[in-house]
C-alpha cells in the first residue's frame, strides 16, 4: 500500500515543483476523499523539501438537494479539512459552489415544471448542478491565482465497464497530466486503484493506531465508513482487516430527489432501514421521492399548453412534456409540509434546530416569482400564500402512497388554432405597466426598453437590476418572507394579479435578472396572458381541454403547413399589435 501511496504523491510534489497548482474536485465520496487525502501530503512533503507552494484549492458543488444525513456530513469534513489547512500552514482554499438559480431543482421542477430526470432520460441534471459549476470556479480561480491548475479527479477504471470505457476512449492514465476538450488540465491519480485500494488509505490514515501512514486532515474516517456502511445494508466492502463484511459496495449518494436510479433509492432506504434512529427522520423525504418517481407516467399531470408558435400557420404546438401547476404545487405542499414537522421536531427535541430545511425562503421567493412569470397560481404570491397556510394555519399535505403509474405511451403533440381577434392589449402586458412607467417618467426616471419579440418594436417595461445572471438577495427574500406572513398581506394577496408579484420582486430588487433576459420574460408572460384572456373570452371552465378538443393532428398540421399560401401567414400574438 506505501508503494501506491508514494508513488501518487511522488508524482504530485513534482507538479508542484513545476508551479502547477492542484484542484481536488470533491463529492466527499470515499474516492475524491482518497485524492484530496493524497493531494494533501504531496502538499505537506513538498512544503517539508522547501518548495514554494503554488494555492491549491478543493471544490464541492451543492445541488441545494442533497440528502440532509449527507449535508450535515459534508459540513463537517469541511471544517476539519479547513483547519487542518490553517495548522499546517497550507495554501489550500475551499470552495463550496451552486447551480444557477435558474437550473436548481426549485427553479426547474417546482417553478416550472420541467421533468426530473428519469431512468432512461439525459442526466443533464448532473451537468447543470455540478459539473458546470465546479468548471466555471475552477477558471476563475486559475485566472485569480496566475498560474495553472491541475484539476484532481477520482474516478478509476474498475468501478464499473461503462466508467472503464469512458476512461480509455479519453485517453485516461495516472500519474499524466491530461488536456479535456476545453483545454483544462486534469489527472486521474488513482485510476489504478481498485476499491480495496481506497478503503485500505482511508483506514491507514486513523490517527489513532500510532501508526497511520498518512496523517491527514481527520483523526480518522469512521463517519464516512458508517455512511457507506449504512447505505449498503450492513457492509462495506475491502476493509483491510475484514472487520466488515466484503460483499461488493453497491452504495451510491446522490440528491434526495433523484429519480434516476429507479422507483427506489436503495441507498437512502438502506440508510433508514439500517438505523432507524439515526435516520428514521429521512422517511418522509424518501417517501416524497418515491411519489415523484410514481407520477412519471400520469398524464393527468402534465401541462400540454405550448408557448411555440409556427409562423408560418399560426398554430399552437401542444404537448404534455411538462408537470402541470397542480402537481407542482403538490410538490411544494409536500416539502413544505415536510419542513414544518421537522421544525416542530425541533422544538420539541432540538433548541428549536431543525436538522433540514428543503426549501430556504429564497428558494421560496424564487419559486414565487417563475409561477408569477408563468401565471401559474391563480393570484399574486401563490407560493408564499401556500407557505402561509402551512406554517402559520397548520395545513398538512402528504404524498399519498400509491404504486407508480404503469408506463404509457406518450400522446402525440397536437396543433391548435385560436380564434382571430385575441390580440394583447395595445401598451400593457408583458412587462409593460403604464402606470409604473409614468411615475418614473413623472420623477425624470428614463424607463428601460425592449425589443418585443411578439411586434419587433421598441416598449419601455419596468425598471429592474441587471447582473451577469438571474440572482436574488436571499436577506432581502428572508425578510420579506416574515413582513408577508405577519401581516394581511397573507390573505389580501389572494385579490391581487400575478402581475403585481413580478413587479414588486423586481422594482425592490429582490430578483435581479441578466440583461438579455427582459425580452425573454417579457415574451413568456405574454403568452400566458393570451391563454388566460382566450379562456375569458371563450367563457371555459378549462382552457387546455378546450385547446385540445379543438386541435389538430401532427399530420393535419404538416397538411396545412404545406399548403398555406404565404401572404397569409399569421403570428398569433402580432394580430393587431400597433
Amino acid at each position: 500500500m506505501k508503494t501506491i501511496i508514494d508513488s501518487a504523491v511522488s508524482t504530485m510534489v513534482a507538479w508542484l515543483e513545476q508551479g502547477y497548482g492542484l484542484c481536488c474536485s470533491l463529492s466527499w465520496g470515499k474516492d475524491s476523499t482518497a485524492v484530496l487525502v493524497l493531494m494533501l501530503e504531496a502538499m505537506k512533503r513538498a512544503k517539508a523539501a522547501g518548495v514554494t507552494l503554488p494555492e491549491c484549492f478543493a471544490i464541492t458543488s451543492d445541488t441545494t438537494i442533497e440528502n440532509p444525513a449527507l449535508d450535515a456530513y459534508f459540513e463537517h469534513m469541511a471544517g476539519e479539512l479547513e483547519m487542518f489547512c490553517a495548522r499546517e500552514g497550507l495554501p489550500m482554499a475551499y470552495h463550496q459552489v451552486s447551480p444557477p438559480l435558474s437550473a436548481t431543482f426549485h427553479y426547474v421542477t417546482v417553478g416550472r415544471g420541467k421533468l426530473p430526470r428519469y431512468p432512461g432520460m439525459s442526466r443533464d441534471c448532473s451537468v447543470d448542478w455540478k459539473i458546470e459549476p465546479i468548471i466555471k470556479a475552477k477558471k476563475a480561480l486559475a485566472k485569480e491565482a496566475g498560474h495553472q491548475i491541475i484539476s484532481l479527479v477520482g474516478t478509476r477504471f474498475s468501478e464499473s465497464e461503462e466508467r472503464e470505457q469512458r476512461m480509455t476512449e479519453r485517453g485516461d492514465e495516472a500519474g499524466k497530466i491530461l488536456t479535456n476538450p476545453d483545454g483544462d488540465l486534469y489527472a486521474t491519480p488513482i485510476a489504478d486503484w481498485d476499491e480495496v485500494d481506497v478503503w485500505t488509505l482511508l483506514q491507514k490514515c486513523d490517527q489513532r493506531m500510532g501508526r497511520q501512514l498518512v496523517t491527514s486532515f481527520t483523526q480518522h474516517f469512521d463517519l464516512l465508513v458508517l455512511l457507506y456502511k449504512d447505505a449498503n445494508g450492513g457492509c462495506v466492502s475491502g476493509m483491510a482487516d475484514k472487520q466488515l463484511n466484503s460483499s461488493a459496495c453497491g452504495a451510491r449518494f446522490g440528491c434526495w430527489a433523484c429519480v434516476a436510479t429507479g422507483d427506489r433509492d436503495k441507498s437512502l432506504q438502506a440508510m433508514i432501514a439500517n438505523d432507524r434512529g439515526t435516520y428514521g427522520y429521512l422517511e418522509p423525504i424518501a417517501r416524497l421521492r418515491d411519489w415523484l418517481f410514481g407520477i412519471r407516467w400520469d398524464m393527468s399531470r402534465r401541462e400540454w399548453l405550448g408557448r411555440s408558435v409556427d409562423q408560418e400557420t399560426g398554430y399552437i404546438v401542444l404537448q404534455p412534456d411538462y408537470f402541470n401547476f397542480l402537481t407542482r404545487r403538490d410538490l411544494l405542499r409536500f416539502m413544505l409540509t415536510i419542513d414544518a414537522d421537522e421544525c416542530a421536531w425541533a422544538d420539541e427535541h432540538n433548541d428549536g434546530f431543525p436538522r433540514f430545511q428543503l426549501i430556504k425562503p429564497w428558494q421560496l421567493v424564487i419559486i414565487d416569482f417563475i409561477w408569477s412569470v408563468y401565471r401559474d397560481a391563480r393570484h399574486a404570491f401563490g407560493a408564499l400564500y401556500e407557505y402561509h397556510n402551512i406554517m402559520n394555519c397548520g395545513r398538512r399535505y402528504y404524498p399519498p402512497s400509491t404504486l407508480p403509474t404503469q408506463q404509457v405511451k406518450i400522446p402525440s403533440r397536437r396543433w391548435f388554432k385560436p380564434p382571430e381577434g385575441i390580440a394583447p392589449p395595445h401598451g400593457i402586458g408583458g412587462l409593460t405597466d403604464p402606470a409604473h412607467i409614468y411615475a418614473m417618467q413623472h420623477a425624470g426616471i428614463e424607463a428601460p426598453t425592449i425589443t418585443d419579440r411578439l411586434t419587433g418594436k421598441e416598449k419601455p417595461i419596468l425598471s429592474f437590476e441587471s447582473s451577469q445572471e438571474m440572482a436574488i438577495d436571499r436577506t432581502a427574500a428572508l425578510e420579506w418572507l416574515e413582513h408577508f406572513i405577519s401581516n394581511p398581506i397573507a390573505i389580501d394577496c389572494t385579490g391581487e394579479d400575478p402581475a403585481e408579484a413580478i413587479k414588486f420582486y423586481l422594482h425592490n430588487r429582490i430578483v435581479t435578472i441578466s440583461k438579455g433576459q427582459p425580452a425573454s420574460l417579457d415574451e413568456i408572460i405574454q403568452r400566458a396572458e393570451f391563454w388566460q384572456r382566450l379562456q375569458r373570452q371563450l367563457g371555459v371552465m378549462d382552457i387546455q381541454a378546450y385547446a385540445l378538443e379543438h386541435s389538430i393532428t401532427d399530420d393535419e398540421h404538416n397538411a396545412i403547413k404545406g399548403n398555406f399560401p404565404v401572404e397569409f401567414q399569421l403570428d398569433l400574438f402580432r394580430e393587431y399589435a400597433a
